[in-house]
């Protein structure tokens, strides 16, 4: 992967395709005998750094009408 990305190919306008192989080991359990249970594995992409901040930090904040905060008019949370 390191030396793939070394090459710094342009990636714009293509299709990206990543294989990816897992494989799970289960380690028995005296528990398991005679029915091994449901084991559960996952798999999750999830990209660093693709932006430079949080663009959640640009949405305004909600005004709720049954906010606590909001209700006699002033705000009073904190």
């Amino acid at each position: 992967m390191e030396d793939w990305v070394k090459a710094d190919r342009s990636i714009e306008n293509e299709d990206v395709v990543v294989w990816y192989n897992m494989g799970h080991h289960h380690i028995t359990r005296p528990e398991d005998w005679p029915v091994m249970p449901t084991a559960y594995i996952s798999f999750i992409l999830k990209p660093t750094g693709f932006f430079n901040r949080n663009p959640a930090l640009d949405v305004p904040p909600s005004k709720s009408k049954n906010s606590a905060c909001q209700m006699d008019g002033h705000s009073s949370c904190h």
